[in-house]
Order: structure tokens, then C-alpha cells, then sequence
């Protein structure tokens, strides 16, 4: 008896370990990610980045837990022009949507690309894989709202930034919150994290992922299951355009029609052949472009 139950505190101590460091792995800012990446766009070799060629300014907000938020925000001469808020990816910043950022400052939009919780210049101890940062997002609009009485605004997000604009569509928006477009985004914290333990470890599910679940709640105030993009689009009103790439295998191509088929407002779904995470915009711009400025101006936006 005392040997089964020393072997049994043994096998839950190991997993506590083992599953604290793959929350640490995916989930702490101040971990080292680098296995964790293969495919993915890191924003280089883009023509003309919006922070080298507009006045930028840095502006801050505070999180509904206190933490302080930063965002880059560059402004067109013509005030009554709409807003873009971009949310980035994964590890990524504010920066590094420059050339996105860009696209859309061009074509007479403010842009307003923040630094995502636990990224870049804004604080955080973890993480937020869009389900926090989806009260971040507004109050980013309220943000801005305040700030600019009578705008309209546009949500676009890229890879993690698009799960986090799937997930703020569930939200109460205000009216001047025109459209919501999606860029490879995944369907659940939960499908996602499966998804990446099967590939980088072989590992299933449960009981090790499930465990990593269950610490995120205790550290981070969520657990994997509940931060649902599909859920979220259940609810969403507002019209959404969901973009992936044909080989994305850091977030599966499938889950494209998983999140399109969830989603209860007016849509359109592009799929970009032969590009892989984050890369629809580097192989197909002409296409991706006009799909997005198109299904603007159908929107209103």
C-alpha cells in the first residue's frame, strides 16, 4: 500500500512538473519559444513599413487588471477617416505589423497596432492567446472612442491577433465597430494547444496538456477549454472575413471552415493556395488585398 501510494505521488509530482513547464513553454513571456516556431512570417522582406513613412505616435492604455498597454498609432491629415485596430501574432509586437499596418495607411485608414498583454512594450506575466486580450481589444475601442467621438472602426488580426478579433466578435461592440477580418486564427486555445503537443512532442492530450490547463487557470486565470474562438462566433454580429493559408501547419488549414461555419454573422472566407502560416499576404498580395479592401467597401468599413 504505501509503495502504490509513493508511485502514485510520484506520477502526479512528475506530472505537475512536466505540465508547469509546458505551461511556462507556451504561456510565460520570459520563456524561451524558439522550439516552438517553423513556418511562421517574422514580417521581414515587406516593402514599406508604416512606421518609416508616418508620424507615429505611442499611446498607452491600462488593461482591465492593471497592467499598462502600449500602441503605436499613426493618423491620416483627413480626421473622419476609420480606424484599423491590428492585433499581432504570437510572440510578435506592434512593430512587426508595420508592413500590414502600412497596407491599410496607405489606402487613407488610421492605424492603431498595440502591443498584445506579456508582448513588446506592454506588461503582462502570461500570455493571453486572445481570450484576455479580447477585454484588452476593447478597451482599445473605448479607447479610441473616447479619444476620436464619432470614428469607425475596423478589427483585424493576424494568427493569435485573429483569434483574439474571432473572440472579441462574441463581445457587446459598440455600433461604430464596422467588420472584423481574420487572418489564420485558430479555433480554441484548447484545439490549438493539441495540436502543437502532438506535433513538437508526441504527446496526446490528456493527461499532460490537460494538467498545463488546469495551472493556466491558477496562473493565469483561464484554462485552455473555456478560451473558445468558436463559441465566441456564435454569438458574433458584425461581418467577418476569414483568411488562412493552404499549408499552414501551425494552425491547421482546417480550422478555417471550422471558425467560418461557426460564425452566425454575414461572412466570406478566402483560402490562399500553397501558403503556409501568416504567409498569405507574401504569396498571393494582389489577391489577398483586393479581398480584404473589397469586402470593406461591401461592409462599409
Amino acid at each position: 500500500m504505501i509503495i502504490l501510494f509513493t508511485v502514485i505521488v510520484i506520477l502526479l509530482i512528475t506530472l505537475f512538473v512536466c505540465a508547469n513547464f509546458l505551461y511556462n513553454l507556451a504561456l510565460n513571456p520570459s520563456f524561451d519559444k524558439s522550439r516552438i516556431f517553423r513556418d511562421q512570417d517574422d514580417g521581414k522582406g515587406h516593402p514599406e513599413n508604416v512606421l518609416d513613412q508616418a508620424e507615429v505616435e505611442t499611446v498607452w492604455i491600462r488593461s482591465f487588471d492593471g497592467h499598462r498597454l502600449r500602441g503605436l498609432m499613426a493618423r491620416q491629415e483627413e480626421s473622419s477617416a476609420c480606424w484599423v485596430i491590428g492585433i499581432h501574432g504570437y510572440t510578435g509586437g506592434a512593430e512587426e505589423m508595420g508592413y500590414r499596418a502600412g497596407e491599410f495607411y496607405r489606402r487613407g485608414y488610421h492605424v492603431l497596432f498595440p502591443d498584445n498583454r506579456g508582448h513588446g512594450k506592454s506588461e503582462g506575466k502570461y500570455v493571453g492567446m486572445g481570450w484576455h486580450d479580447r477585454f484588452d481589444i476593447l478597451n482599445w475601442i473605448a479607447w479610441l472612442n473616447e479619444q476620436f467621438p464619432g470614428c469607425s472602426i475596423i478589427l483585424y488580426g493576424l494568427s493569435m491577433g485573429g483569434a483574439a478579433v474571432m473572440m472579441t466578435a462574441g463581445e457587446k461592440l459598440p455600433d461604430n465597430v464596422k467588420l472584423i477580418i481574420e487572418d489564420c486564427g485558430y479555433s480554441s486555445v484548447k484545439e490549438e494547444m493539441a495540436h502543437e503537443a502532438k506535433y513538437l512532442f508526441h504527446l496526446p492530450y490528456f493527461p499532460m496538456v490537460s494538467a498545463a490547463s488546469l495551472i493556466c487557470k491558477i496562473r493565469a486565470g483561464y484554462t485552455f477549454k473555456e478560451a473558445s474562438a468558436v463559441k465566441q462566433l456564435a454569438k458574433a454580429e458584425r461581418p467577418m472575413l476569414f483568411i488562412h493559408g493552404g499549408k499552414d501547419t501551425f494552425v491547421p488549414t482546417s480550422m478555417l471552415d471550422t471558425v467560418y461555419e461557426a460564425a452566425a454573422c454575414p461572412k466570406e472566407k478566402l483560402l490562399i493556395e500553397g501558403a503556409g502560416h501568416a504567409e498569405s499576404y507574401i504569396v498571393n498580395p494582389q489577391l489577398y488585398w483586393d479581398a480584404v479592401f473589397g469586402f470593406i467597401e461591401k461592409y462599409g468599413g
